[in-house]
């Protein structure tokens, strides 16, 4: 009965998670559709850091790799870059 509802569970933190962080980075007005990645990115680690723990020490590792990259990319002057994988950096660290 526990995995019965733990496949509930999953799809319902993932669409609301997803929600909440698409109304959190860009609110309900978006022209591009590319802008719904790093809500997607973040409902997809929440989801996973929930359901299999295991993975924090990961999404850690993973968010810490992104800030070293922000820092590259910014140093070679592609600022739009550096500010996209900075903002997904921060949040994964945040949610960790």
């Amino acid at each position: 009965m526990k995995k019965n509802k733990q496949y509930f569970l999953i799809p319902l933190l993932f669409i609301g998670s997803f929600i909440v962080f698409t109304y959190m980075d860009i609110g309900w007005t978006f022209n591009n559709i590319l802008k719904l990645i790093n809500p997607l990115l973040f409902s997809i680690s929440l989801t996973l850091m929930v359901f299999i723990p295991t993975l924090k020490k990961l999404f850690l590792y993973i968010s810490i790799f992104l800030m070293i990259a922000m820092v590259v990319f910014y140093l070679i002057n592609l600022l739009d870059l550096a500010n996209w994988i900075g903002s997904l950096g921060f949040g994964i660290l945040t949610i960790v």
